[in-house]
């Protein structure tokens, strides 16, 4: 299947040519050239698409197309007024439910009547009312669609204990409120997860392969990177003499004396083989949603997605950071995935 960029008309992507299936793009106002004579550019229609032709250099590209275009967002007032449903007998409450471990996890149930649901997940030490998940909900009630957001275990309002790492775990969280949905009735549609939590809707999807539509919202592939700068450049080797160590983190609530860190658990996070659960996905249609500006996980961890999973779209959203805070970038963030969650 095709692989898709959506970039802003001010993008700039540079990514360097290196062995297997990876190319070589730059894109700075439509003007594109290839690093490699695999690659071809063809420019018509204000769309400039690279066709990467099947050559012994890169056989794993047989008939693959990446797409790069200038996309202006709509507003999304616009959108929920075209899509406008009959909201009066949406009900939000508080539900809890167990995982496989019998802990309670504290959720939030937006029912607006229909069979359709979607799952919003969120990423590392935060809340199922943390980045935009609240607005995700809403903006998914326009479109008909019910939404339960959660506390991963050990997170927020949840019971258990925060883990590090904690992949596959999150991954069975999300079977868990899969459940809870369809003991409502519901049919579970789509999942979308931010950041860590987009490595848990992948795994999940790798693992189970049921949900017709997931969003990876900036989710890590190279999940062996992004440690050090947490937790200092001496952490394999403080944990390999310790074997656990206390962590006092702002964001996780886990008492006085913070949570454990285990040598353990970031060994789960190091193993945790997102290539693997790629590969793995055959029929799940995944969007990747990425930050042109992102400082935490880089564009290239996006185009791994994109180049490993075989029904796969990439919207690189320019300028936006980690957490799309600005709110142009958080609107074009809720407008895409809804759109693409909600398709038919």
């Amino acid at each position: 299947m095709p692989t898709t960029a959506h970039l802003q008309s001010r993008s700039l992507v540079d990514v360097q040519a290196i062995k297997d299936r990876k190319v070589h793009i730059t894109h700075a106002h439509f003007n594109l050239h290839s690093s490699t004579p695999a690659v071809c550019v063809d420019r018509r229609h204000g769309i400039a698409a690279l066709s990467i032709h099947a050559r012994s250099k890169f056989p794993g590209l047989v008939s693959s197309r990446l797409q790069l275009h200038c996309r202006r967002p709509r507003a999304l007032n616009s959108t929920t007024s075209e899509m406008a449903t009959d909201t009066s007998t949406t009900k939000e409450c508080k539900i809890s439910f167990k995982n496989s471990s019998g802990d309670l996890l504290s959720g939030i149930l937006v029912d607006v009547g229909s069979s359709d649901a979607a799952i919003l997940c969120h990423g590392y030490a935060d809340t199922k009312n943390g980045f935009h998940l609240p607005k995700l909900a809403q903006a998914l009630v326009t479109k008909g669609c019910s939404t339960l957001r959660f506390d991963f275990t050990g997170n927020g309002e949840s019971e258990g204990h925060f883990r590090y790492g904690n992949y596959a775990a999150e991954a069975e969280d999300v079977r868990c409120a899969i459940g809870l949905l369809h003991s409502h009735g519901k049919t579970v549609k789509a999942i979308l997860g931010h950041s860590k939590g987009g490595d848990t809707v992948v795994t999940y999807a790798g693992t189970y392969d049921d949900i017709p539509k997931v969003v990876n919202v900036s989710g890590r592939f190279h999940l062996e990177r992004g440690i050090t700068p947490r937790f200092g450049k001496d952490i394999f080797d403080r944990l390999k003499q310790e074997k656990t160590i206390q962590v006092r983190d702002a964001t996780v609530t886990s008492g006085p004396d913070g949570w454990t860190l285990t040598e353990e658990d970031m060994h789960e996070r190091v193993s945790h083989d997102m290539r693997r659960l790629s590969d793995a996905i055959k029929k799940s249609s995944v969007l990747t949603i990425h930050g042109g500006a992102d400082k935490t996980i880089p564009i290239a961890d996006a185009l791994e997605f994109a180049k490993h999973i075989r029904n796969h779209q990439l919207t690189v959203i320019d300028g936006a950071s980690h957490n799309y805070d600005k709110p142009q970038h958080a609107q074009q963030l809720i407008q895409l995935a809804v759109d693409f969650m909600t398709a038919a």
